[in-house]
């Protein structure tokens, strides 16, 4: 068999694998020529280290939840901001370079109000989706690999956008979205892959390589190069100032194997170190961190309520007893309930359901202390779409007087409260319908 004829076989050998690969079609002509790509719509996968583009808890990528049958775009490529959240930072970088033709995800679903989907598209989508990236039911926590177009010219370039929903999902649902970048596609690196397959068939097959010649005299330095990339971050030093406020220390108070630490809130207890209630996803309870200094470098943690899956939208204040007082939803009953903790480090409560009416009650809830000495509590009725107040009889909460304060449209979510200088509450809140 002639030289020539191989070399001609290896060629035809790389273009079919190529083709049927699915990314680039090529043809032979004649001996030692290939025909470049028919166009630049192929693409090839480029990975890169799992990065946070999005996450809605703390504002990255999107401010606030997303909300039932409401596109919302994120811009992927370019320089744009990303989340550490080992060190709780947002560091600017490009991670899927502008003209790239997809991008591969991780997207996790995180606490869904209502069952239903998430629809991952390219930024140029429009209209209700008919396909599913992830599926859930409510309170579900779920993850899944999606991989989406990208447009690369107009107005949405480089986005892509999330939908919750399929435009009969119930209004004002909502749910948090986290979503890592871990690859992303391009039709530039195929040109080059068929350009050396080009230059291989018309020069033929290296020969190997011969012994060194000897060192030639230095030649001058040539121009500096570019600059590398950020190296890992060094240990704390001197408090420093960061997006306005001063950090003197970070530290993670509750780590076991599993998702912990949502809808917390903290105050000062009676010992004056900080206090932490938060909710336990993988276990689907109600905990508290008793803190033994100051800077909450060492805590108690003590599982308060397990019945079922509780402690979301936490809200915490001390009461007239000098305990903690702890207001939270949930979500097995959909109701509003209280932990009245018996003593200053909340390992032990009384628990009361304040408010178990018809339907869905008690998102969105905030706990203070009234004129009176006993809590009071604002949150969100999902059932009805209104803002309500629980104004308790007693010190734990035991029973509570239930009152709707605004019910003109969707209203109540995202709660505040706290007690004027008149003696009465205050309560701030989010209008869906306005």
């Amino acid at each position: 068999m002639s030289s020539s004829f191989f070399r001609r076989s290896v060629c035809v050998a790389a273009a079919l694998v190529l083709a049927a690969s699915g990314v680039v079609v090529g043809s032979v002509t004649g001996p030692g020529q290939i025909l470049a790509l028919p166009g630049a719509s192929e693409s090839t996968v480029v990975t890169v280290d799992p990065t946070r583009i999005l996450d809605t808890r703390y504002d990255i990528g999107l401010d606030g939840l997303v909300v039932s049958n409401v596109s919302r775009k994120v811009v992927v490529s370019g320089v744009i901001d990303t989340y550490v959240e080992a060190t709780a930072t947002i560091v600017a970088r490009q991670v899927v370079p502008a003209g790239a033709t997809g991008v591969l995800l991780n997207v996790t679903a995180v606490s869904p109000t209502a069952a239903g989907f998430l629809s991952i598209r390219p930024g140029t989508a429009t209209g209700v989706p008919a396909t599913a990236g992830l599926n859930f039911v409510a309170g579900d926590v779920v993850a899944n690999a999606v991989t989406v177009a990208l447009p690369t010219t107009g107005a949405n370039a480089g986005k892509i956008s999330f939908f919750y929903g399929d435009g009969a999902q119930p209004a004002g649902a909502t749910l948090h979205v986290v979503a890592d970048v871990v690859g992303y596609t391009t039709n530039t690196g195929l040109i080059d892959l068929v350009n050396r397959l080009t230059t291989l068939e018309t020069s033929g097959v290296a020969g190997p390589a011969g012994t060194n010649g000897t060192n030639g005299t230095n030649g001058t330095n040539g121009a500096n190069g570019a600059n590398g990339a950020n190296g890992a971050n060094g240990t704390d030093g001197v408090p420093v100032r960061r997006y306005g406020r001063t950090i003197t220390s970070l530290t993670t108070v509750d780590n076991p194997t599993g998702f912990v630490g949502q809808y917390t809130s903290m105050t000062i207890g009676a010992d004056g170190n900080p206090i932490i209630s938060y909710y336990d996803a993988t276990a689907d309870n109600l905990k508290v961190a008793a803190c033994l200094n100051a800077t909450c470098s060492d805590a108690t943690i003590f599982t308060v309520d397990e019945a079922g899956n509780v402690g979301l939208d936490t809200s915490m204040t001390i009461g007239a007893d000098g305990n903690p007082i702890i207001s939270y939803y949930d979500t097995t009953v959909d109701d509003l309930k209280v932990a009245a903790c018996l003593n200053a480090t909340c390992s032990d409560a009384t628990i009361s359901t304040v408010d178990n009416s018809t339907g869905d009650v008690g998102q969105y809830t905030s706990v203070t202390i009234g004129a009176d000495g006993n809590p009071i509590i604002s949150y969100y009725d999902t059932t009805v779409d209104d803002l309500k107040v629980a104004a308790c009889t007693d010190a734990t909460c035991s029973d509570a007087t239930i009152t709707t304060v605004d019910s003109a449209g969707d209203v109540g979510r995202d709660t505040s409260v706290t007690i004027g200088a008149d003696g009465h509450p205050i309560i701030s809140y989010y209008d869906t319908t306005n």
